[in-house]
């Protein structure tokens, strides 16, 4: 594995497994008339196959189906999306059994996956935020070197 390959190349740094999170998928296209907490039993009513799933497998494990939020679109007053926080199982039968669509009042709804990715806007990298971040911004000059590290972003732009 990559993990392996890592360890043996660069033995003096430290691999660490981050631990797994659930998916979490975006349901587009639900009818306002649904409140949060009908959504469950409604996606369930019409989509057997994902409370059998929930049931076997169980709320806490790999039958995890749970509703976050739901936000009306900017575009259609009619329609929402719902956040749904589901388990591996579920979202890989959503993608492979039923080509990312889930029945939903009178049709289907598009199921998107939700990416959270933390990117630092003090040194550019992904995986943590500029709260945490261990390296200073630096501008180069020839004449001086100005560190940027306890200022904020409208002193930066000036000085620039």
């Amino acid at each position: 594995t990559l993990v392996d390959k890592l360890k043996v190349s660069a033995p003096s740094h430290k691999v660490q497994d981050l631990p797994s999170r659930t998916p979490t998928i975006n349901v587009v296209g639900v009818p306002n008339n649904i409140e949060k907490d009908e959504l469950k039993e409604e996606i369930f009513l019409q989509n057997p196959t994902l409370r059998q799933l929930n049931s076997k497998f169980g709320e806490q494990g790999e039958g995890k189906f749970v509703i976050l939020s739901i936000n009306k679109l900017k575009n259609n007053d009619e329609l929402s999306r719902a956040a749904i926080s589901v388990s591996n199982t579920i979202r890989d039968f959503i993608a492979n059994g039923c080509n990312d669509r889930i029945y939903l009042g009178n049709g289907t709804c598009k199921v998107y996956d939700t990416f959270h990715v933390k990117r630092c806007f003090k040194c550019q990298r992904f995986g943590h935020i500029s709260e945490k971040c261990e390296k200073t911004v630096r501008v180069f000059d020839p004449q001086n070197i100005y560190d940027f590290s306890n200022t904020s972003r409208p002193e930066i732009l000036s000085m620039m």
